[in-house]
């Protein structure tokens, strides 16, 4: 009946906890899908830890995509909460204006896929005490809103070639710059650290 909590169900019993059915996610996406922002809203009325977990992991198929297509994405969640703040068991008041961040992951190969998606969750999960004492004490997540991911193109800062020293480190003589025109710079390093030179250095 209408007195269980969101995200249970009785079967005759006992409560088995709703899964949730196969959301629907929102995308929208500029620069040739280089950048993608997917939205997830909690339709099913996840409760709990169970909306952040089973929305984000919901997105393990639109990053897998993702990545196949880039070679390498970074991935961020961006998690709407609905907190609410109870006295002597009665509900006062609601609050969903709060954002949870969780940290950029970065998606190289199909094997980080979950590992990228398990590091969110928990990062996001670490953050939901923080939110609760936000604006005072007696605030509780209740539940998860929506879950904003950003897909962004992953390109891998390489080292370049030679680049001229600005004057002041140049003067202190104290960092090897060797000179050279391909963008093998690591090479000549490790070249020049076994055989120094004893003159023009």
């Amino acid at each position: 009946g209408s007195w269980l909590p969101d995200g249970l169900k009785w079967t005759g019993n006992s409560f088995v906890r709703v899964k949730m059915k196969r959301p629907k996610i929102e995308l929208r996406s500029s620069f040739r899908n280089f950048l993608v922002e997917a939205t997830i809203r909690n339709t099913e009325n996840l409760t709990g830890f169970d909306g952040v977990t089973q929305i984000l992991q919901a997105f393990a198929p639109t990053i897998s995509n993702y990545q196949a297509i880039h070679g390498g994405v970074t991935v961020q969640a961006h998690v709407r909460t609905l907190m609410r703040k109870y006295v002597d068991g009665d509900l006062i008041a609601e609050d969903d204006s709060r954002w949870i961040n969780s940290t950029q992951q970065r998606v190289t190969n199909p094997g980080q896929v979950n590992e990228s998606i398990s590091s969110m969750i928990s990062k996001v999960e670490e953050a939901i005490p923080e939110q609760e004492a936000k604006n005072g004490s007696m605030w509780v997540f209740y539940k998860t809103i929506q879950v904003d991911l950003a897909i962004a193109k992953y390109t891998p800062k390489l080292g370049g070639s030679y680049i001229t020293l600005p004057e002041k480190l140049k003067s202190k003589k104290a960092i090897v710059n060797v000179k050279n025109e391909d963008h093998e710079c690591f090479k000549w390093v490790i070249i020049s650290a076994l055989y120094p030179v004893t003159r023009d250095p």
